[in-house]
C-alpha cells in the first residue's frame, strides 16, 4: 500500500497497527532510537517486522482509548475473564475430567484440577465461542480502566474536548529540508491516541501516578513529551489538518483517578520542534553519506558530588 519512494500526506483512521508498523516513515519512536545511536536507528529501520507486534503497554493503551471513546466497539472486541468466570470454568473442567476418568482404568486416569488454567479444555472451548480477534481482558485492568474513564467523563470541561474523537488514527506527512544544493525529503508518520477533526488541537492521553501541574511538568521534559507533541502537530499539518496547539490529558492510575488537561505552551512546542528537526537532519545526513556510527568509545566522567566526597574523606 505504501511506497517508500512516494511521499504520502493523509489521514488513515482505520489502518491496523501492523500496517502502520510496516509502513514507510519516521515516527517518534524511531527518532528516539536515533538519539541513542544512528546504528541502532538503522538496525531498527532495516528490520520492520521486529516492531510489528504491539507491546503490552501499547495494547493496554489501545484498550483504554477504545473503552473511553468507543465503548460499544470495546465490548464487541473484548471479553472479561473475572474470578467468577474462572471459577465456573474450573468447575466445568473438574466435571469433564471426572467423566473422562469414569471410562478409564485407574492407571490412565487424569489428575483432577485444583485451580484454573488456560491449558484446560473447558477454557479453550469457552474461548473458541468468540469471534476471531476478540481479546481477553483481565478483570483488575478492566476495573482500573473503568475508573479512569469515569473520572474523565465526569470532568465536563475536558470531556467536551475529546468526546467524539477517533482512536488510534494514523497520519502521514512528507517533510522537506536541507539547503538548495543538498535538499532532502523524509516521510513522517504518527499514530495518535485520539483525533477530533473539529478541534484545532492534538491531545495525547497519558497515565500517571500524579497528574498535578508541578510533578507532571517534570515528566514532560524527562520523557520528551514536548518533542512528541510538536512532531504530532506538524505531521497533522503536513497531512492537511488545521492543528495549532497540543495538550496532554493525564489521568492517574490509582483511585480516585484524578485527571487533568495540560496545554503545552508554544515556546515548549517550538523547542520540541527544533529538537526533532535536528534528529531529522542527522538521519538525512547519515543516509546521504551511508554512515551509521555506534555509541562512541568514551570515558564516563563522575558527577561533581564524587569529587566533593573524595575531598572530605
Amino acid at each position: 500500500m505504501f511506497n517508500p519512494t512516494t511521499p504520502i500526506n493523509g489521514v488513515f483512521p482505520d489502518l491496523s497497527f501492523e500496517a502502520y508498523a510496516l509502513a514507510d516513515g519516521l515516527n517518534n519512536t524511531k527518532m528516539k532510537a536515533a538519539q541513542r545511536s544512528l546504528w541502532r536507528f538503522k538496525t531498527i529501520v532495516d528490520n520492520p517486522d521486529r516492531g510489528m507486534k504491539e507491546t503490552q503497554a501499547l495494547l493496554a493503551g489501545r484498550q483504554f482509548h477504545t473503552l473511553l471513546l468507543e465503548p460499544e466497539l470495546f465490548y464487541k472486541t473484548n471479553i472479561l475473564l473475572d474470578s467468577a468466570q474462572k471459577e465456573e470454568l474450573m468447575k466445568m473442567e473438574v466435571e469433564r475430567v471426572k467423566q473422562v476418568n469414569a471410562e478409564r482404568p485407574p492407571s490412565r486416569q487424569l489428575k483432577i484440577p485444583t485451580s484454573f488454567s488456560r491449558a484446560h479444555k473447558s477454557y479453550k472451548d469457552w474461548r473458541q465461542g468468540f469471534d476471531q480477534g476478540v481479546e481477553e481482558i483481565d478483570a483488575d485492568w478492566f476495573l482500573q480502566m473503568s475508573g479512569m474513564c469515569e473520572s474523565i467523563r465526569e470532568y465536563t470541561e475536558v470531556w467536551e474536548l475529546i468526546c467524539g474523537s477517533d482512536t488510534e488514527v494514523t497520519v502521514f506527512g512528507a517533510y522537506s529540508g536541507g539547503q538548495n544544493d543538498q535538499p532532502w525529503a523524509m516521510q513522517l508518520k504518527a499514530r495518535l491516541d485520539l483525533l477530533k477533526n473539529e478541534n484545532d488541537s492534538v491531545i495525547d492521553l497519558k497515565t500517571t501516578f500524579n497528574a498535578a501541574v508541578e510533578p507532571f511538568s517534570a515528566h514532560i521534559q524527562k520523557y520528551g513529551y514536548h518533542k512528541q507533541l510538536a512532531f504530532y502537530v506538524d505531521v497533522c499539518r503536513l497531512a492537511g489538518l488545521d492543528k495549532r496547539r497540543a495538550g496532554i490529558l493525564a489521568v492517574e492510575k490509582e483511585w480516585p483517578y484524578e485527571c487533568a488537561l495540560h496545554w503545552i505552551p508554544d515556546e515548549w512546542l517550538e523547542l520540541g520542534r527544533r529538537e526533532y528537526r535536528c534528529d531529522l537532519f542527522n538521519i538525512a545526513n547519515a543516509y546521504q553519506h551511508d554512515d551509521w556510527p555506534r555509541i562512541g568509545v568514551a570515558e564516563i566522567m563522575p558527577p561533581a558530588w564524587v569529587e566533593q566526597l573524595l575531598n572530605n574523606i
